[in-house]
């Protein structure tokens, strides 16, 4: 945001937002776009916004409607989404399936003008689509959140620009195994209508990564269904079992393009019903269940970020009140870049 003087005129054709109120006390400026609203409830919910306003001095040249014109480096969608949030308290609700545009502009803007709670809202939101606890992933709610097909690019985008390093283990993990290659590498269209593109050395690791998946899916996670323990009790049975699931399994493709499903390689077995003698369900289902475990566990590491004990230590510390004192009108608010595969993150 900026308070420096920029005369209005006729000509300028601004778009008169939606977001206007009559008796409002201030004017925000976004792109086109300009919505009346209300200093005091901006100043409430902001220390940003607060301390800016205390700073700023009154410039008769960037009035209108005898309100001043404050102006938001921001897009006016994001705006948009932002001053309906604190105006209209029923207009982000976690609860419901959120718009992308939305709950994107919560994050964004709720962390850039230190507005705690749509701040923390949109992270815990989009946290439970892309958690740390495996047993969370494997629960997660697939439509808190609008889908679409570049949902998981767009999320780590969005990480990246506003530092939350612990959404990114899943993002990775989702666009290499549910993403076609040819999408990894010409991008995608967003539902703004924008185009996303991963950095160059993402797509390879990436690319490298989903034939270690694979690999992995089929020697550790599937690989009870290659070998039977010595204390099987039923050798024909069970070989006839492993055959036939080992035909479902190619059969839905879930072999060779893991992700498509639901859980970890979106691969499910119907253990209640599988088949096995009973030293044999014993040992598949331990191995099962350990390789599961350890791949996400070293996840991270597969893109050379830190390690889920690394992150958690970050989110000790997220979302902190404490933030309010590094904000004030005088400072600019720093965004963190965050990286992976190309040196440490800056």
């Amino acid at each position: 945001m900026d308070v420096t003087s920029r005369k209005n005129s006729p000509e300028e054709g601004f778009d008169h937002s939606s977001v206007w109120f009559e008796d409002g006390n201030i004017i925000v400026q976004a792109e086109s776009a300009q919505f009346r609203v209300y200093r005091g409830i901006l100043a409430m919910n902001s220390s940003v916004l607060r301390g800016m306003f205390e700073l700023a001095q009154p410039d008769e040249s960037d009035m209108r409607d005898g309100c001043p014109v404050v102006h938001f480096y921001d897009s006016a969608q994001d705006v948009r989404h932002f001053l309906c949030a604190l105006h209209f308290p029923r207009y982000y609700h976690p609860s419901e399936t959120t718009s992308w545009d939305i709950v994107s502009a919560m994050l964004r803007l709720g962390k850039k003008y230190a507005v705690h709670h749509l701040h923390e809202s949109a992270f815990k939101q989009i946290s439970a689509l892309y958690p740390i606890k495996f047993a969370d992933w494997c629960t997660r709610p697939m439509h808190s959140i609008q889908q679409f097909i570049a949902r998981p690019l767009a999320v780590y985008q969005l990480a990246k620009e506003t530092g939350h390093l612990s959404l990114l283990p899943g993002c990775l993990y989702s666009m290499t195994t549910v993403h076609r290659g040819e999408d990894i590498i010409h991008g995608f269209t967003l539902p703004d209508g924008s185009h996303a593109e991963l950095e160059p050395h993402e797509k390879l690791l990436i690319l490298q990564n989903r034939a270690k998946f694979t690999a992995y899916l089929r020697e550790s996670v599937l690989g009870f269904l290659f070998k039977s323990p010595p204390s099987c009790q039923s050798s024909k049975m069970c070989s006839l079992v492993k055959y036939a699931t080992l035909q479902k399994l190619h059969a839905d493709n879930s072999l060779d393009f893991p992700g498509r499903g639901t859980g970890l390689f979106g691969v499910e077995i119907a253990w209640e019903s599988i088949g096995f003698c009973a030293p044999c369900y014993a040992a598949a289902f331990v191995q099962w269940k350990n390789a599961r475990e350890d791949f996400w566990n070293n996840l991270p590491q597969m893109f050379n970020l830190p390690s889920w004990k690394e992150i958690e230590k970050l989110l000790d510390v997220f979302p902190s009140r404490s933030m309010q004192a590094g904000h004030s009108g005088r400072a600019a608010v720093r965004r963190r870049r965050l990286g992976f595969g190309a040196g440490p993150a800056t």
